[in-house]
């Protein structure tokens, strides 16, 4: 005689599906973290593109020279004084630091720039 099986899973059906849910639960968790740098970094990048664009239209509208100083953690904006000859920190604007993790580098074409600090 056969029995008749009833509705239901067996142990080893509810442990592998278990396995599967464990499995994709821990790519989720790796792919979102991983996003997120890179979505820290793509926001980082607009931000300085939106800023270089808003210092060309000022330098437009002022009839002033506007400068960035980047270094490894951040940047901040300059204004050129004709008077003196010198870069002066600029008015409204505080140093931007960029998260620890994060490094900002200048490149042309693959090469690191090196430039001089004013």
């Amino acid at each position: 005689m056969t029995r008749a099986r009833r509705g239901g899973f067996t142990l080893i059906e509810l442990l592998v599906v278990i396995v599967i849910l464990g499995g994709l639960v821990g790519l989720a968790v790796l792919s979102v973290g991983s996003s997120q740098s890179s979505r820290e970094v793509r926001d980082e990048a607009q931000r300085l593109a939106a800023l270089i664009t808003v210092l060309a239209d000022e330098a437009v509208l002022d009839g002033r020279e506007y400068g960035l100083l980047i270094d490894d953690e951040g940047y901040r904006v300059l204004r050129y004084e004709e008077a003196s000859g010198r870069w002066l920190e600029a008015d409204r604007r505080e140093a931007h630091r960029v998260p620890e993790w994060m490094r900002l580098q200048l490149e042309l074409d693959g090469t690191p720039l090196r430039l001089v600090t004013p």
